[in-house]
C-alpha cells in the first residue's frame, strides 16, 4: 500500500516498492504515484493499560509520492519519494502524531555492472518505546549502496548501509546508536541447474 518497504531496515535494499505500472501517470521521462486516504479506527485501549482503560477513535491521514526517472535507453534511474502518516486522536485524550519517511535512490545499469546507492529518512515513533500517552519520536538516517557484477556464469555482490538512530526526548540519549551493516554474495554455476552460492556478513553495532 505505501512505495518504501515497511520493515525498519535490513541488508536489502530499503527502497522503494515498485508499483504497479498502471498506477503511476507520466510526465515525460518522470514516473509519478501520488496517493492520499484517510481512515477513521477505533482503539478500545488507546493507552495500553491493563486498568483504566480508555477508547478513542483516530483520524489517520496518509499522503505519499513517488518519482521515478529511468534516463533513455541506458538503464539507468533516478527514484525519489516521501510518505506522510497523520495520527489525531479525536477525543483529545491520547497525543496526536506525524510520522514521515523520504527516500532517493540513484542505480546505475552497465553490461555486467550494477551499482546502487540511496538514502532513507524517517521520523517516527518508536513501537517499543512509545507507551501510553508518550509517543516517543526518533529519526533514523539510512545510507546504503550495492555493487554487483553479473555474468551467465557466475556474480559478485557487495552491499552495506550505515544506520544512526537519535531519540528527540534527551531520557532517551542511551537508546541512541550508529550501527554498519556489510554483506558479500558470490555465485557461480556449476552446472546448468546447479548454482553455488558463498556468503558473508559482518555487523557493527
Amino acid at each position: 500500500e505505501t512505495p518504501f518497504i515497511p520493515g525498519e531496515r535490513g541488508i536489502a535494499d530499503p527502497g522503494r516498492i515498485e508499483p504497479l505500472p498502471r498506477q503511476m501517470f507520466k510526465l515525460g521521462p518522470v514516473s509519478i504515484l501520488p496517493k492520499w486516504d484517510e481512515e477513521v479506527m477505533y482503539d478500545s485501549n488507546v493507552f495500553l493499560t491493563e486498568d483504566d482503560e480508555e477508547d478513542d477513535f483516530i483520524l489517520r491521514s496518509r499522503f505519499a509520492l513517488l518519482a521515478d526517472w529511468e534516463i533513455g535507453s541506458t538503464g539507468h534511474r533516478v527514484s525519489a519519494g516521501y510518505d506522510m502518516l497523520r495520527n489525531w486522536f479525536m477525543g483529545g485524550e491520547a497525543k496526536r502524531f506525524v510520522e514521515q519517511l523520504a527516500s532517493a535512490q540513484l542505480e546505475l545499469n552497465f553490461r555486467h555492472v550494477r551499482a546502487t546507492v540511496g538514502d532513507r529518512y524517517e521520523d517516527r515513533t518508536d513501537p517499543i518505546l512509545a507507551v501510553f500517552t508518550q509517543k516517543v519520536q526518533r529519526r533514523l538516517n539510512t545510507l546504503y549502496g550495492t555493487l554487483g557484477w553479473y555474468d551467465d556464469t557466475d556474480y559478485f555482490e557487495a552491499k552495506g548501509q550505515g544506520v544512526n538512530t537519535k531519540y528527540d526526548d534527551f531520557n532517551f540519549e542511551q537508546f541512541d546508536r550508529d550501527e554498519r551493516f556489510a554483506h558479500l554474495e558470490y555465485g557461480w554455476r556449476q552446472q546448468d541447474d546447479l548454482w553455488i552460492f558463498l556468503r558473508a556478513g559482518v555487523v557493527d553495532r
